[in-house]
């Protein structure tokens, strides 16, 4: 860049490393590439977060001299560790369900579901308004982003860009009001409005917003009544680009991610059981293989002919994914089952398209990824009930294994690059650059 001052953004995000999980890679791919396209990314994010899943492998992606900022928060788990016994650090999907027994959970589940609006993650907010405040009075930026869920942190960067005058884009890699457990949530009808004041004055108020699909497009859309952008997940081209190993010897079928609720379909085992029964080959050749969490209903459940087929580790740093996506023979894409099927691209998608793997998706047949799916001829999508259209798919799956007939990927993959899509965004903010004269404003 020239002498003049690089252009900053401050990237407001919960999930950062240490966290682990496909959340954070949104923001840790954006922030390794923005450079490339003329801004400085400043993080700021929380200093004793609860995080589900953990990898240190993504420091490893992080430019060394990229400024963190931080605020402590105040997290309602540890609370609920102390109340109930738990030792260990509790997901932020246990306050979804309201089956849970004993009293005391349900006590906490009413709780988490009025008082601490928009999520579990409110106790963020002041500490985090504080820091901001004063580190935005010291340093100028050109630009906020917020990516969430949780959705506080859209309410952190409301707060500042309108104190500080600096555009903001809000990031929904979910939606808000729309998110699949929303309506399980034990909401009394203020707390319900609550939330969807918050979102519409997220959506309105934000200078611009960016999403994840084109489905959750045009719900954002219909809330708000504005353009929303889409910048899809995607991958990082060099995590692909060492010598491809060899596919397993073995029949493999690769999940990689949690696995449970509303992805659990029981037709995949059926449809694996059904085979392995009437076909001894596929029985000896086949392994499933699950990287990551999975519901323990779901282990107890696999038919007792895949028993000695299946297998599950419960974590892999996300370094060693690309080698174990490439050699898989399949590679299983569950999508939630739930009013807006359509519109989930998972992560993991876009990571499978750049194994060059055939994949086998269970979900909405004209889903976003469904499209995405068949436009690139990457493998095929049946509906969660449609068994014979699996077992046919398994089938020709195992003869193309059996001939040795390799799969022809698609090599139009560019479009979803982690580089790529970094360069929308930075188009984006660039369209949202003060005047000159207003550069670095902050009130006195």
């Amino acid at each position: 860049m020239s002498a003049e001052r690089r252009k900053r953004v401050l990237l407001i995000t919960y999930y950062w490393p240490p966290a682990g999980g496909s959340g954070v890679q949104r923001s840790v791919k954006f922030t390794k590439y923005l450079r490339e396209f003329g801004w400085e990314p400043i993080i700021f994010t929380v200093r004793n977060g609860e995080y589900p899943e953990r990898d240190q492998t993504l420091i490893r992606d992080i430019p060394e001299d990229i400024e963190v900022v931080t605020a402590p928060t105040y997290e309602p788990y540890a609370i609920f560790r102390a109340l109930t016994g738990h030792k260990q650090h509790v997901n932020a999907n246990l306050f979804h369900n309201r089956q849970k027994k004993g009293v005391i959970s349900r006590l906490l589940f009413w709780i988490r579901s009025n008082l601490f609006i928009p999520d579990a993650r409110i106790g963020w907010l002041i500490p985090a308004k504080r820091r901001l405040n004063t580190f935005l009075r010291q340093e100028s930026v050109d630009a906020i982003i917020s990516t969430g869920p949780p959705h506080t942190v859209h309410l952190i960067a409301a707060s500042v860009s309108k104190k500080f005058s600096i555009p903001w884009l809000a990031d929904f890699r979910d939606p808000w009001t729309g998110i699949d457990y929303f309506d399980k949530l034990a909401l009394t009808s203020a707390a319900r409005r609550l939330h969807q004041r918050l979102e519409y004055r997220t959506l309105t108020q934000a200078d611009s917003v960016i999403t994840v699909s084109p489905f959750l497009q045009k719900m954002l859309e219909g809330i708000s009544h504005r353009k929303v952008h889409v910048i899809t997940n995607g991958f990082d081209e060099e995590n692909f680009i060492h010598k491809r190993p060899a596919p397993d010897t073995r029949f493999t079928i690769v999940h990689m991610g949690m696995l449970g609720g509303a992805r659990d379909h029981r037709i995949f085992w059926q449809a694996l059981a059904t085979l392995a029964q009437h076909d001894q080959a596929f029985h000896e050749a086949l392994e499933i293989r699950l990287y990551g969490k999975v519901d323990a209903g779901i282990l107890e459940a696999v038919p007792p002919v895949l028993a000695r087929n299946t297998s599950l580790e419960h974590y892999v740093p996300h370094a060693v994914v690309p080698k174990i996506l490439q050699r898989a023979q399949l590679l299983y894409l569950p999508i939630h089952d739930c009013a807006i099927d359509a519109g989930f691209l998972p992560g993991k998608l876009f990571e499978y398209l750049a194994a060059r793997r055939p994949i086998i998706s269970i979900g909405p047949v004209h889903g976003d990824a469904a499209n995405v799916i068949r436009s690139l001829q990457a493998g095929v999508t049946v509906h969660y009930t449609d068994l014979d259209a699996l077992i046919h798919y398994f089938r020709e799956r195992f003869q193309a294994y059996q001939d040795h007939i390799p799969f022809e990927a698609s090599s139009s993959l560019a479009q979803f690059s982690r580089r790529n899509l970094t360069a929308a965004l930075a188009d984006l903010l660039n369209t949202h650059l003060p005047t000159p004269s207003s550069h670095g404003t902050s009130p006195g």
